[in-house]
C-alpha cells in the first residue's frame, strides 16, 4: 500500500487552509446591502460592486468631450430650450432663466441677483441664516423622534418648509419666529403637552407612521 509523503500532504493542508482563508477574505470584503434597501444583487456577489458594469458603459462610450462642450463652451449655438418658459411663463413671466441668452432682459434680471452668490454674501449673510434655519429643522426632528415611540415620520415636508426658510431669511431678512419650521416646533410643543394626542396601543405599534 503506497503512503503519502509527508512532505505532499503538508503541502496540501497548506494548500487548502490558504484557499479557506482567502475565500473567508474573499466574502468579507464583498460590499454588504443596506438593511431594507433594493440593491443589484448580481452586484453584492462581486468585489467591485457596480463598478465592472459602469466601467463597460465608460470604455464604450469614452470621455464626454462633446457634451462637456456644448454645456460649457458653445452657449451661443446652444441655447437653454423653450421648457423652462413653457413651465413658469404663467406665473413668473420675466424671470430670466427663461429667456434666450441673447435677450436683453436675461441680462438686465441676471444682473439683479448677481450679488447673491457673491463669497461675502454667502459666507456672511446666506450661511448663517442657513445654519440657523437647519438648527430649528433638527429641534423639530428632535421633538417628532420624542413624539413617535420609534415610529416612522414624514420629512418631506420639513425639508422643504426648511428649504423656503433658508431662502426667504437670506433673501428678505425673515425672523426665525415667522418661519414656517419654527411654528411646526411650536405646533408639536402644543400636542405633546396634550395628554390624549397618543393612546397606549398607538405608542406599542412601531409600524404605524405617526
Amino acid at each position: 500500500m503506497s503512503l503519502v509523503p509527508p512532505s505532499s500532504f503538508a503541502a496540501a493542508v497548506v494548500a487548502s487552509l490558504v484557499s479557506i482563508l482567502l475565500y473567508v477574505l474573499y466574502r468579507a470584503a464583498l460590499p454588504k446591502p443596506l438593511a431594507n434597501v433594493p440593491y443589484n444583487e448580481d452586484a453584492a456577489e462581486k468585489l467591485f460592486g457596480d463598478v465592472p458594469e459602469m466601467m463597460g458603459y465608460v470604455m464604450r462610450t469614452k470621455h464626454p468631450f462633446e457634451s462637456q462642450d456644448i454645456l460649457l463652451r458653445r452657449t451661443k449655438e446652444f441655447d437653454r430650450s423653450g421648457f423652462f418658459g413653457d413651465l413658469i411663463n404663467g406665473i413668473l413671466p420675466e424671470q430670466h432663466i427663461q429667456f434666450l441668452s441673447t435677450d436683453e432682459r436675461f441680462k438686465t434680471n441676471r444682473n439683479l441677483i448677481n450679488h447673491l452668490m457673491a463669497p461675502t454674501f454667502v459666507s456672511q449673510i446666506s450661511a448663517p441664516e442657513v445654519y440657523k434655519a437647519a438648527s430649528t429643522l433638527i429641534d423639530l426632528w428632535q421633538l417628532k423622534c420624542d413624539l413617535a415611540y420609534g415610529r416612522p415620520f414624514s420629512a418631506h415636508g420639513d425639508i422643504t418648509a426648511f428649504a423656503l426658510d433658508g431662502i426667504f431669511a437670506s433673501s428678505f431678512g425673515l425672523a426665525e419666529e415667522e418661519s414656517n419650521t419654527y411654528q411646526r416646533v411650536q405646533r408639536i410643543k402644543r400636542w405633546s403637552s396634550d395628554p390624549s394626542f397618543f393612546t397606549a396601543d398607538e405608542k406599542r405599534h412601531v409600524d404605524n407612521p405617526m
